[in-house]
């Protein structure tokens, strides 16, 4: 991997844990789960609500990465494990923000007209 690349992938994953940290902080302790719930569907919500496209080789990979990790989301919401549910959205989010630092994707918004 480039040493620039594992400078950026190590930041954005630093800063998504503090932003992840905060968001499990906001949540009521007594509605966790529901809470957790919540917040996992809108961030789904919101990335599903972008068109990717790949402007490189390596975008492609980031795509497929992303992808995967939106279906590991809802496979884990299906089954109860919002905790992994949670995690696997997060890190969509990680590989989008990444990628479009490095402008391997082109990303557009689908707007609810």
């Amino acid at each position: 991997m480039h040493e620039n690349l594992r400078d950026v992938l190590y930041d954005k994953k630093r800063r998504l844990f503090i932003r992840t940290t905060k968001i499990k902080l906001k949540f009521n302790m007594s509605n966790v789960q529901e809470d957790l719930k919540k917040e996992t569907e809108k961030w789904l919500r919101k990335i599903e609500k972008l068109n990717i496209k790949e402007k490189t080789e390596k975008g492609e990979e980031f795509k497929k990465n992303i992808d995967a990790y939106i279906s590991d989301s809802k496979h884990f919401l299906e089954e109860g494990e919002l905790v992994r549910a949670f995690e696997a959205v997060i890190w969509a989010w990680a590989f989008l923000e990444i990628s479009q630092e490095l402008s391997l994707l082109e990303i557009t918004v689908y707007h609810d007209d």
